[in-house]
């Protein structure tokens, strides 16, 4: 579709939403983009490389990334895991602690789907999220039996998260 005057632009596009794969031809790439400068970095670096993207909402930050992620040269190099925090939390009730649940909910929600974890890994994780799932024994939930693993922690603990019940802050604490 191919709007015919600025109006359809505008009627078009959700200033909430970035521009992802099914809205690439709408993306117009900046003289001053960081894409191709940032592909560059990422390409050519061997040291663990850590960027921030700042500026004012729609400036370009998520629609450079998802072009970066549809990109098969960083693709081929790196794992990417893309979510909104949006889509998995509460944003006007969050701390550091729900987002690390929420990127690690995602991470190992990917990783166990597109990368063999070796049995060691999952044992350990499966511990650790048993140890950690303590916090709600003294919940009216519904007990998830610890054979179930970090994957039944991970829906758990971020669907506790999403709700307002008191156990969040415990959970929080505990974390």
């Amino acid at each position: 579709m191919r709007a015919e005057y600025l109006g359809q632009v505008i009627e078009y596009f959700d200033p909430m939403l970035s521009l992802d794969a099914r809205h690439s031809d709408w993306y117009v790439e900046r003289p001053d983009s960081p894409h191709l400068e940032m592909k560059a970095v990422l390409l050519n670096t061997t040291a663990d490389t850590k960027t921030l993207f700042s500026g004012h909402q729609g400036s370009g930050k998520t629609s450079t990334l998802n072009k970066l992620a549809a990109d098969p040269e960083i693709s081929r190099k790196f794992f990417i895991v893309q979510f909104s925090i949006k889509d998995e939390l509460n944003i006007a009730d969050l701390t550091y602690t729900d987002l690390l649940v929420a990127r690690g909910a995602r991470l190992y929600a990917l990783a166990e789907k597109a990368l063999c974890l070796n049995g060691k890994l999952k044992k350990d994780l499966d511990e650790w999220s048993a140890e950690v799932s303590r916090v709600w024994s003294k919940t009216d939930q519904a007990e998830v039996k610890v054979e179930a693993g970090i994957s039944a922690f991970f829906l758990r603990a971020t669907g506790l998260l999403r709700t307002g019940f008191e156990d969040k802050e415990e959970f929080r604490k505990r974390f």
